[in-house]
């Protein structure tokens, strides 16, 4: 009240609250739920993830549902097969960190949602591990490496930055100085190529987002890593610098070097957290041995197929069964009267929030 007084503000209007009240309304009355497993260094202190997890729960209000975390151990998978810990959740989140230890985890994370085609995201160096998984499973780099675990290793297909540009000026460092003060920090504008997945997302394909890391992939390996089916959907303005990674053939992959979750708000949800919940979302009805239905559409549209062919279904749906079905239904013909068979988040961009309607 004084406050208002010191500036002559009276009577003070009323407060405009009807943003908030979405968002409250969406937290505490969600219309469905999503698992998502982060598979990180430092699970033991989630502090270390709190603006990850703000950011996933932002990605719920902006698809009205609940965001449940499953905290994985990436060094688990450096012992046992990680089927069993990611064979019921519905998306995967691998975050940012440091060194060596649990590096290998974190790798064969990636290469089950590729292989699964679970949603995956992988961020700074959550997309230079999937990078890694690439390069080694696909490219045929077998000893595929990051020059931050030990060079003698294998092939450092992710490197430490010697040099980038900021702006106009040309920062440097040198491979085996000093760390201290050399990562490449704060906003960074990078373009997107046009007609991939996440410019679809971001609706532009001229974004900035914020970075912090000191270690990239190296540009040389781009061509090979391309031709194995990787696309580098966004580079920095120098074209030296990988940016954002993703598959074509995959519902939802994506990787970027940046952190996302820094420019995320609940009145605002950034259009990566809330894509991707959404593809998580989408892949909720389990029909078999890990993988899942990624839209409802299919399974009725199976299911129906099957009844109309007499035959009988069991539970759980056989896969390559399942496939089968779908494709004859697709390009049998009754094929011109089924909607289009497109994932729901084929349509990439999220709308805009009831608050944010122009």
């Amino acid at each position: 009240t004084e406050v208002l007084a010191a500036f002559g503000i009276d009577p003070a209007p009323a407060p405009r609250m009807g943003a908030w009240e979405e968002v409250s309304a969406r937290i505490h009355n969600p219309e469905g739920e999503v698992t998502i497993a982060i598979v990180g260094k430092y699970t033991g202190l989630k502090d270390a993830y709190k603006s990850l997890i703000e950011a996933l729960n932002h990605g719920g209000i902006a698809n009205r549902v609940k965001v449940n975390l499953e905290w994985i151990e990436s060094e688990v998978f450096e012992q046992e097969d990680p089927a069993p810990y990611l064979e019921k959740v519905h998306g995967i989140l691998v975050p940012g960190g440091f060194g060596e230890r649990g590096a290998e985890g974190k790798i064969a994370a990636a290469r089950f949602a590729r292989e699964h085609k679970v949603p995956y995201f992988g961020i700074c160096y959550g997309m230079q591990m999937a990078v890694l998984d690439a390069a080694r499973n696909l490219a045929g780099i077998e000893d595929a490496v990051s020059s931050e675990f030990d060079r003698s290793k294998g092939t450092a297909v992710v490197g430490i930055m010697t040099e980038w540009l900021k702006g106009n000026q040309l920062e440097k460092r040198a491979e085996n100085g000093d760390l201290g003060g050399t990562m490449r920090l704060g906003a960074y504008p990078h373009p997107l190529k046009a007609g991939t997945k996440i410019s679809e997302i971001y609706d532009s394909t001229d974004v900035s987002e914020r970075h912090r890391h000191r270690y990239e992939v190296n540009i040389d390996f781009k061509e090979r890593l391309e031709e194995a089916g990787l696309v580098f959907s966004g580079m920095s303005p120098d074209g030296l610098l990988p940016e954002t990674i993703e598959y074509e053939d995959h519902p939802w992959f994506i990787g970027v070097q940046y952190h996302p979750e820094l420019k995320s708000r609940p009145l605002d949800p950034h259009p990566l957290f809330a894509s991707f919940v959404g593809a998580a979302l989408d892949g909720t009805i389990p029909i078999t041995d890990g993988v899942s239905a990624r839209t409802t559409t299919e399974l009725i549209c199976g299911i129906l197929l099957a009844g109309l062919r007499h035959q009988a279904i069991a539970f759980p749906v056989d896969r390559a069964a399942f496939d089968e079905l779908m494709d004859e239904l697709i390009r049998g013909p009754m094929s011109s009267s089924i909607p289009n068979r497109s994932p729901a988040w084929s349509k990439w961009s999220t709308p805009p929030l009831p608050w944010q309607a122009t």
